[in-house]
């Protein structure tokens, strides 16, 4: 998908971080843990300082 939005693999679904909307999803609308995805860490790094 590209550097400012990487997808990872959890439990077979493909999901896609949509990188720029961070800032503006509320803490209230997190839900329960699903996944560690530090192993991705470089990923999630490189996509908020493309911002």
């Amino acid at each position: 998908m590209g550097r400012l939005n990487p997808s990872f693999e959890i439990e077979a679904v493909s999901y896609v971080m949509a990188t720029q909307r961070l800032a503006s999803v509320d803490t209230k609308q997190l839900g329960a843990f699903v996944a560690d995805l530090s192993v991705h860490a470089d990923e999630i790094i490189a996509a908020s300082d493309s911002l």
